[in-house]
């Protein structure tokens, strides 16, 4: 396992119990579709819009790569009828996955296994879908990522990834600026890290990833971030008992270091599709 991989899996370890406070169910940002959305709406807007350009998912195999603690695996199996199996380095987050499916009593629609997204070790040619929500930044090596993918779909399968993107590449004096801010952003929410739209296109390419279709929706993403520091805020008390004041008073400031890369230094956020070719040469 790659060390930075590692890091990860005891980050997401150590947050399974506090981000459900902060940022709901699903670990991930949501799509304001108008400002009054609240945190729940968004973040399964953004689940539907992925879902929306990943095709037809009624009763479709999908595997979910980075499938935290489970909320969007429970919200694709209650409203789509298809069969996850999800996917973390996390144990905590996959114990707490299949814990809620069976509180949902979706058991029968959900597994999550602790797996290497970028090493599966699953069967090939066995998934409709690959469905990568928000966990390509935290891999390591993005073209093993989108491989294994590929690997697992059936011929004619589909692979649909949201996260969050660079919309232009950073210079090398932007980073050394900010490298406080970085190293700021690493411990609030992990090891990341960010390509553009266009690269993630190239990878598709290289994988043999074809009728590829890219969306831009940075414009309507930044709003979560207001919402994670209402949370923060509210949640205090019960925070405290999970989080040092440290800790809830660094995330507070990651979420200011967020808004400024969003508004000035060219963050964004990306989905994109494509399809595995239906017959393999």
């Amino acid at each position: 396992m790659h060390e930075d991989t590692r890091l990860n899996r005891d980050h997401y370890d150590r947050i399974s119990d506090a981000w459900p406070f902060i940022f709901g169910d699903s670990f991930h940002w949501g799509l304001f579709r108008t400002r009054e959305n609240d945190l729940p709406t968004a973040t399964a807007n953004l689940i539907d819009a992925m879902a929306a350009m990943a095709g037809d998912l009624r009763g479709a195999r999908i595997i979910d790569v980075g499938c935290g603690i489970g909320g969007p695996a429970i919200h694709l199996a209650r409203n789509y009828r298809c069969h996850v199996t999800g996917i973390s380095v996390s144990s905590a987050g996959v114990d707490r996955a299949n814990a809620k499916a069976s509180e949902a009593g979706l058991s029968g629609h959900i597994e999550c296994l602790v797996r290497d997204a970028m090493n599966t070790q699953l069967n090939g040619g066995v998934f409709d879908v690959a469905w990568v929500m928000e966990s390509s930044h935290l891999m390591p090596d993005k073209a093993r990522l989108v491989a294994e993918c590929h690997r697992v779909l059936k011929p004619g399968g589909r692979i649909v990834l949201c996260d969050l993107m660079f919309q232009r590449y950073p210079t090398a004096r932007e980073i050394l600026a900010r490298r406080d801010e970085l190293l700021a952003l690493e411990k609030a929410f992990g090891k990341a890290r960010l390509d553009t739209l266009s690269h993630y296109h190239d990878l598709f390419e290289d994988a043999g990833i074809e009728n590829i279709e890219t969306e831009d929706v940075s414009a309507f993403v930044t709003p979560t971030i207001e919402h994670w520091e209402h949370n923060i805020r509210t949640h205090r008390e019960r925070l405290s008992e999970l989080f040092s004041k440290e800790q809830m008073d660094a995330f507070l400031v990651s979420c200011e270091i967020l808004k400024d890369l969003y508004a000035t230094a060219g963050w964004g956020y990306g989905i994109i599709r494509g399809a595995k070719r239906d017959i393999e040469p």
